[in-house]
């Protein structure tokens, strides 16, 4: 089974990640990137003990308009 992690360092509160949930997609996970922060996709395969690999880790930076 393959799953994407997101998490989320919100511009306003520095050194804090927020969980943002567990995905099935990628597109999935891509559409969960609402609001500015720095977002950690982790894109994961677990087997059937639950242990996995980490397979790719993207980080994506969106501003808020104020930042542009």
């Amino acid at each position: 089974m393959r799953v994407w992690v997101v998490t989320k360092a919100p511009v306003d509160l520095p050194d804090t990640q927020e969980f943002i949930g567990t995905f099935t997609t990628g597109a999935a996970a891509d559409a969960a990137i609402l609001g500015a922060g720095t977002y950690t996709i982790a894109e994961m395969e677990t087997d059937r003990r639950y242990m996995g690999d980490l397979r790719t880790v993207r980080v994506v930076v969106k501003l808020d308009h104020r930042q542009t």
